[in-house]
């Protein structure tokens, strides 16, 4: 109740909301620049909804924000697309009902906002003009792109994962066996990061080739069936806790020492990096996560293990979604370039999440 209480003086006498971030409209308060050559921001908005933050994007400066609601009394859940502008609620708009409130992934791909509900076959596009929902027949599971590769992953829960990286000049395909990683690129090597691994990968042409059985149009199509080939590869492996209970479910509210997230910038590899009640900037040194500054305190970072795709796309970071021990108090982090932001969100609704 004390955090709360700050948050909201705070947010009274600096009359901060949800702030762009691009040099047009830079209306974030400078919080703290770091020795380290790091600054953060931080601004915070008031919001009076009924429900719980599920998935959270940017999009031409605008925060697209999934809330699930319940009603008890019935037994019914629904889903809202909340769209959040210079800080205040723009639109509400329901999602249609044959979405469902399962597991879903909600991201952007070729400038669009697509919904991809868990093992269906209708997926979603979200028109920003019309404000309405629209099915589409297909959409892949891509991770990354640049201009040599294509890179998709899929995740075949207790029996890991498998990711391809598919050459465009050839359409050959080459494989590891690793589920869902964000991907980022340093100079022409790529890193693939996970909770409590780091893979750096020189050369994707060095990877296990696929044969025809092995094509990720292939899996996709028969169901994501998956057997265990454990081929070698030429790859490093910068990053290993193997402490990290391996079927451990990536599932909210299980908060263990991981990271979070990881970015690029002055062609170095960073992470967003989180302990019990602590998150930093952190590198990695000799296998070994080295904390560099202190980002905040019981932030609690979580999301689902289905939504995944197109997180660092063209070189825009994920947008983080966190919770604190305060059930009315929440927010969004990205990075840019060398600074973080947060924004938080204060909740002013009654909640009852039971």
């Amino acid at each position: 109740m004390i955090r709360y209480i700050l948050f909201v003086v705070f947010a009274i006498f600096s009359l901060l909301f949800f702030s762009c971030t691009n040099e047009a409209n830079k209306t974030s308060i400078n919080i703290t620049n770091f020795d380290t050559g790091f600054s953060l921001y931080q601004d915070t908005v008031f919001v009076d909804i009924e429900g719980e933050m599920t998935h959270a994007l940017k999009y031409q400066d605008k925060f697209y924000v999934l809330f699930e609601q319940s009603f008890l009394e019935h037994g019914n859940y629904s889903r809202l697309l909340y769209i959040f502008s210079s800080g205040k609620i723009e639109k509400i708009i329901d999602l249609p009902q044959k979405i469902g409130v399962g597991y879903l992934d909600f991201f952007v791909k070729n400038d669009s906002i697509i919904i991809k509900p868990y093992m269906e076959t209708k997926y979603y596009y979200f028109d920003t003009l019309d404000l309405i929902f629209k099915e589409i027949e297909k959409i892949d599971d891509l991770i990354f792109e640049d201009e040599k590769f294509y890179v998709y992953s899929l995740d075949f829960g207790e029996w890991g994962g498998m990711t391809w990286f598919k050459e465009k000049k050839t359409d050959i395909e080459y494989y590891i066996e690793i589920a869902t990683p964000l991907v980022n690129k340093i100079d022409s090597a790529y890193y693939l990061t996970t909770y409590y691994e780091v893979i750096k990968i020189n050369n994707p042409l060095q990877l296990n080739k696929c044969d025809n059985d092995l094509f990720y149009e292939n899996f996709e199509r028969k169901g994501k069936e998956f057997y265990l080939y454990n081929e070698s590869a030429d790859y490093s492996v910068i990053y290993n806790d193997t402490t990290y209970p391996y079927f451990t479910p990536n599932f909210p509210f299980k908060y263990k020492p991981r990271i979070v997230s990881s970015f690029a910038w002055q062609n170095e590899l960073f992470h967003i990096y989180e302990t019990d009640s602590i998150t930093y900037i952190a590198k990695i040194e000799n296998n070994s996560i080295k904390p560099i500054e202190i980002i905040d305190k019981e932030l609690f970072f979580y999301n689902y293990h289905a939504s995944y795709r197109c997180r660092n796309i063209k070189g825009n970071n994920e947008l983080l979604k966190f919770r604190t021990k305060d059930e009315h108090l929440f927010g969004l982090m990205e990075m840019v370039d060398n600074t973080i932001f947060i924004h938080y969100i204060v909740n002013q609704a009654d909640i009852n999440y039971e």
